[in-house]
């Protein structure tokens, strides 16, 4: 799949879209035996949803536990060769919470544009700086936009930069007719087969992953925040080559920076090869 490349406009909404999303305060909490884990985490939940209807996704909707759901409607004219046709589906999916152990309250974030390089001290704890020669693909970022917190607070990048990544994948994708994007399930050994919580169908476990590829015709697995050991993941890896599958890794935002694997992306949202 081409990268696609964001217009000026485009990528202003993005960054607008994340500032907004991580001054919402959605802290988790380990103690907590809830879903969500704060009831806080369903003000942004609410939010998502009022974007996703605006964007044209008429059936979004938050359900008890907070989860957000939207499909993004075809928009294939009936001349196209794919019109009416069974296409590939993609999942898009990120979480809205953000770590129990660091204030999620109050957060403000450091906007530095068109960064040239060196160290970048958080200016609410002076104490605190991100050194360049620490990072060493900071140097990649050269010239781009980067935001940081002010280092009294998490920022909440993750994953919030991921749930901006994909309200701006909705926003282009109803400019384009080539995708139809609903998410259909998921493998996970962690819950029974049909759990309905989460309210996406488990549609098996690792183990039956050839079936579900064969079953719902995959072409792409992507392989997010995985609870599997090391071990399974290779497995999953092999078996989806050995069928001419592609495989990615949605990577959290520490890999993303400590990272030499090669990089690609789902609409804007990145994946390791």
């Amino acid at each position: 799949m081409p990268t696609i490349a964001l217009d000026a406009a485009e990528r202003r909404d993005l960054l607008g879209r994340f500032l907004r999303y991580v001054r919402i305060d959605t802290q988790s909490d380990e103690n907590s035996t809830a879903s969500p884990s704060t009831e806080k985490q369903k003000d942004l939940a609410r939010l998502l949803v009022e974007e996703l209807k605006q964007l044209g996704c008429a059936d979004a909707t938050v359900d008890e536990w907070g989860y957000v759901f939207a499909t993004v409607p075809s928009n294939l004219p009936a001349a196209h060769s794919s019109a009416g046709k069974v296409v590939p589906v993609i999942g898009l999916v990120a979480h809205m919470d953000t770590y129990h152990g660091t204030l999620g309250a109050g957060v403000s974030p450091q906007v530095i544009e068109s960064y040239q390089g060196g160290d970048i001290a958080l200016p609410g704890d002076p104490r605190q700086v991100i050194r360049f020669s620490d990072n060493p693909n900071l140097a990649k970022c050269v010239g781009h936009t980067i935001v940081t917190s002010d280092g009294t607070t998490l920022l909440g990048a993750d994953d919030k930069a991921g749930i901006a990544e994909i309200m701006t994948a909705v926003a282009w994708l109803g400019k384009h007719p080539e995708y139809n994007l609903k998410l259909v399930g998921y493998l996970d050994d962690g819950e029974p087969f049909g759990a309905s919580k989460p309210p996406v169908p488990v549609v098996g476990r690792l183990e039956d992953l050839n079936d579900v590829i064969d079953g719902y015709r995959v072409t792409r697995v992507i392989i997010a925040f995985s609870r599997a050991r090391h071990q399974q993941i290779l497995d999953v890896v092999r078996a989806c080559a050995d069928r001419g599958v592609r495989v990615n890794i949605v990577p959290r935002l520490f890999e993303i920076l400590s990272s030499q694997t090669a990089m690609d992306d789902v609409e804007g949202i990145p994946l390791l090869d």
